[in-house]
């Protein structure tokens, strides 16, 4: 019996170690889909949008559902608390408050469109759009104002947002030094240059420790880098890689995406 009990929990250990080492590639709703952006959604769900559509599965991609949104979905964010969906594309900003199923569209339409999106603790959207504005809509999306246009036309291609609500916008400028990070400490209303170096800022992220990551994929910065004191500083943490995406798993482990 102790013998048996003994192979049993080594066999779990294996098990949890092997599951952690491979992928196992998930069939897309068709052959044809690129995908642009993703979000958890339940245990085991996900969202994913497509050229085609927003799509979800809620049995870790065995199976997709096309929701009611059937246009270029490019970006998305979530209330994780009453499962309201946000969706961007280059037509403006939309929202659904049934799981996707049917969707309304914001004040927020034809009005430079959305590159970047975030959903911040107060309840409002943030939208870079493609003329290099931040633009902040209240939440229902029936106010939109337009809280920065100073950055000579460099995209804002990021958001985050500290735990204590400080926001963060990444932003690459192909012309001089407006590149860098931006932050705000009024919800968005007021934003100042943190960051000011010749780089091109495509991902921002937090960690459980507050500490602030840039991902970097052009310029003379490429890399990761990393603040600890709400993007006043940046240290260099990898170098030699153009960073485009960047997750933290449960364990603090630092995933990027980059070429």
């Amino acid at each position: 019996m102790k013998t048996l009990t003994l192979i049993t929990t080594f066999f779990l250990i294996c098990l949890q170690t092997v599951a952690q080492d491979f992928w196992i590639p998930l069939e897309p709703p068709n052959p044809d889909t690129e995908i642009y952006c993703m979000k958890s959604y339940g245990e085991q769900g996900l969202l994913i949008g497509t050229q085609f559509g927003l799509y979800k599965t809620l049995d870790n991609g065995e199976t997709w559902i096309l929701t009611g949104f059937e246009g270029l979905a490019a970006k998305i964010d979530i209330n994780y608390l009453n499962g309201d969906i946000f969706l961007g594309n280059r037509d403006g900003l939309f929202y659904s408050n049934d799981s996707g199923n049917t969707w309304n569209s914001s004040a927020y339409q034809d009005q430079g469109g959305v590159r970047s999106m975030i959903l911040s603790q107060e309840n409002n959207i943030f939208i870079g759009n493609h003329l290099a504005q931040i633009v902040k809509i209240n939440y229902t999306g029936t106010e939109v104002e337009v809280v920065f246009d100073d950055n000579n036309s460099g995209p804002i291609t990021s958001f985050t947002q500290s735990s204590e609500g400080v926001l963060f916008a990444g932003v690459i400028n192909f012309f001089g030094y407006d590149s860098g990070v931006y932050r705000s400490f009024d919800e968005g209303d007021t934003w100042e240059h943190c960051w000011q170096v010749p780089n091109y800022v495509q991902t921002l992220d937090i960690d459980s420790f507050g500490n602030i990551y840039a991902g970097c994929g052009g310029g003379s910065y490429i890399g990761l880098y990393r603040s600890s004191d709400m993007g006043s500083n940046w240290e260099l943490v990898k170098s030699g890689v153009a960073v485009y995406g960047i997750a933290f798993a449960p364990d603090n482990a630092i995933y990027i995406g980059c070429s």
